[in-house]
């Protein structure tokens, strides 16, 4: 809890498990597979683009 946050609830260890995993594959996404640089021309590339980095790091999290 912070100094400024008053309606502060915390929230239960489930909650906060599954947010530290959904902000890690985020974080990895980010430097890893470099998801913010994407110079795709047409949404129909910027899709395949995503795709392909997201099936990768799916691949890399099975094995």
């Amino acid at each position: 809890m912070r100094k400024n946050e008053h309606n502060y609830k915390k929230q239960a260890s489930v909650f906060r498990k599954k947010r530290k995993r959904i902000e890690t594959l985020f974080s990895q996404l980010c430097d890893q597979f470099m998801i913010r640089r994407n110079y795709a021309k047409s949404f129909q590339g910027f899709k395949t683009r995503t795709l392909s980095k997201l099936t990768s790091l799916t691949v890399i999290t099975i094995y």
